[in-house]
């Protein structure tokens, strides 16, 4: 039996090509995906979305012992600037993070100090809740790490995927939030991405 027809670009099957609809996303911040192996393979993830659009995004699987253990050198050796945004016991808010750096950044400014926009680095675990909680208790070494938790509720667009978690949004979703709000850029073309990728599957019911 022959393979579909995939395309080379966006590695879709060519009848459900999202390519038409991809738009770079210039984003400053490095975004950061620890992804667990199932998800993957899964045709509904939209971490592929992303690593169409965005300009700096990395993915390392949580099963990659190696890059792993590089991961967990970089945050623990790093004074500031990288966040876990998972939702923990001890986790902060991401928009009093984000409006404090803002504050920070204005009175640097009235100094007159560089006001440049500090590099930071945002990591996501892309999996179903109960793996992503499972990948973050498996790496006890994330507990030291500063991690971020959305405080304000977001409306979902993911409508080929369901989840009983309160303010569950895909990883899509959440990385276009914290680069909206952290960075003030547009990203309804990466949402846009979103949905067109989406229509495929809805077609189908």
């Amino acid at each position: 039996m022959s393979k579909r027809a995939v395309c080379l670009t966006c590695h879709y099957p060519q009848s459900t090509c999202v390519c038409s609809a991809v738009k770079e996303c210039n984003n400053q911040h490095d975004i950061l995906v620890v992804q667990h192996p199932s998800e993957a393979k899964n045709a509904k993830n939209t971490v592929r979305l992303l690593s169409l659009s965005l300009n700096k995004l990395t993915v390392i699987s949580s099963a990659d012992e190696e890059a792993m253990l590089t991961l967990k050198a970089t945050c623990l050796n790093a004074k500031q600037g990288i966040y876990f945004v998972f939702p923990n016991a001890e986790s902060q808010s991401f928009e009093t993070e984000v409006s404090k750096r803002k504050k920070d950044m204005c009175v640097s400014a009235n100094l007159h100090k560089k006001t440049e926009q500090e590099k930071q680095t945002f990591i996501f675990i892309d999996a179903t809740w109960r793996k992503a909680k499972r990948i973050w208790l498996e790496n006890p070494w994330m507990d030291f790490c500063k991690s971020l938790h959305f405080d304000e509720q977001i409306d979902s667009l993911y409508h080929i995927r369901k989840t009983s978690i309160d303010n569950g949004l895909s990883t899509l979703e959440a990385v276009a939030y914290v680069l909206q709000k952290s960075e003030e850029i547009d990203v309804a073309p990466l949402l846009s991405l979103f949905e067109h990728m989406q229509s495929f599957w809805l077609q189908r019911r």
